[in-house]
């Protein structure tokens, strides 16, 4: 009851909730306008439904149910490839860089990965999105992380200019080339997996795929799962997102 309650405040939920509520009563009050209240009614209620767990949920499982978690952990490495995420610069009198929790799960993943398959070499692959962005690569941040995680200095490649996923893939895939490695297992978001999975196939690199951050394997049901919550809104979000790349990327032949 109490995580209910407190789903039912939080400023999404409570916000679709009044809006509900403002929309119902215009329609009490404005009789003759009803053709606009429809179709305020039909995005509201659109919006609303794609940010609880009856879409949140299946959008981003499809996506991430086609690599299941048994299935993320190899007992073979030749080359580990982690893909670089995020990070951001916490500002203050000792500055420092934190990776988002996607690099963080990748980097935890692919730590669990060297100790269960390897050791072996471990290439990290992600440079900033632009020039102008603070601090140091994404890869840069998630080799520091990997060190203490128990990876061995020398076993990191860093590849640090790539910005996309299309990049990603054409970065290490020259690395690869350049030191002669095979039996490559790739880790990243598992929402990700299938765009960039696809991106090394089509360059005539397999990979092995090595998934991790899942967000949709409980699949409990609850007074909740009709609740409008921004945990289910960013997964709706990152399911569209990625759908459209994959498509994008279709088109253009890179997967």
């Amino acid at each position: 009851m109490y995580r209910f309650v407190a789903s039912l405040v939080a400023p999404l939920s409570l916000g679709f909730l009044c809006a509900l509520v403002a929309t119902a009563l215009l329609w009490r009050k404005r009789r003759g306008r009803r053709r606009r209240l429809a179709w305020l009614t039909a995005i509201l209620l659109l919006l609303a439904l794609s940010s609880t767990r009856l879409i949140g949920h299946p959008a981003i499982g499809t996506l991430e149910w086609m690599y299941p978690p048994e299935s993320s952990l190899p007992d073979h490495a030749g080359v580990i490839v982690v893909l670089g995420a995020g990070t951001r610069v916490i500002e203050g009198p000792q500055e420092h860089v934190e990776l988002d929790p996607s690099g963080a799960f990748r980097c935890i993943h692919a730590a669990e990965v060297y100790r269960r398959a390897g050791p072996c070499p471990v290439i990290v692959s992600g440079g900033k999105v632009s020039a102008g962005d603070p601090g140091p690569a994404p890869s840069e941040a998630m080799r520091v992380l990997l060190i203490d995680l128990g990876v061995a200095a020398s076993d990191i490649v860093v590849e640090n200019t790539s910005r996309t996923t299309y990049e990603n893939a054409v970065n290490s895939c020259e690395l690869l080339e350049e030191r002669n490695l095979a039996d490559v297992v790739l880790v990243t978001d598992a929402a990700h997996m299938f765009r960039s999975a696809g991106c090394f196939r089509g360059l005539g690199v397999d990979v092995v795929p090595a998934a991790c951050n899942y967000r949709a394997t409980s699949r409990r049901w609850s007074a909740e799962t009709f609740l409008p919550m921004s945990c289910e809104a960013r997964k709706t979000e990152a399911a569209a997102h990625e759908w459209l790349g994959i498509a994008w990327y279709w088109l253009r032949g890179r997967i």
